[in-house]
């Protein structure tokens, strides 16, 4: 496959630390292939208040029209999770199903908040520590 390299040289290769190579190329592949385009678009939102209120904001409608993860055609969400706290230095990939899944679970739950320009935009508040631990109630097997 080409393009660029992710594999991690040097730390790896010592000899008491015994790393799985299929593994390791399993997931660099999956990155190659996110990045190249090749298994769907990816879609990048970046959470300025994360920090602030421990929540990613997911936008569902705007304008009183579906927007955001209501009409995306993303495979992958690509969350960059900023402010203070995070500083850019985090960036959480999420199957766009999966993120579906989650926050109409959290939305039934009464997690939503409106903002955006004059309070026009209507999210459903997901805590980060949800977008790792949460597990969906029917689990796929595709990772692709």
């Amino acid at each position: 496959m080409a393009g660029p390299s992710l594999r991690h040289r040097g730390a790896l290769s010592s000899s008491s630390f015994d790393f799985d190579l299929s593994d390791g190329r399993f997931a660099e592949d999956l990155l190659i292939a996110l990045f190249s385009n090749e298994r769907g678009r990816v879609e990048v939102k970046r959470d300025l208040r994360v920090s602030d209120t421990g929540n990613v904001a997911i936008e569902y409608r705007s304008r009183k029209k579906k927007s955001g993860i209501a009409t995306t055609t993303a495979v992958w969400w690509a969350l960059v999770l900023d402010g203070p706290h995070y500083g850019h230095q985090i960036i959480v990939f999420i199957k766009t199903e999966r993120l579906k899944q989650l926050a109409r679970q959290l939305y039934t739950e009464g997690s939503k908040a409106r903002g955006g320009d004059d309070g026009t935009s209507e999210m459903v508040l997901i805590p980060v520590h949800l977008l790792v631990t949460w597990v969906p109630t029917v689990v796929t097997p595709d990772l692709l």
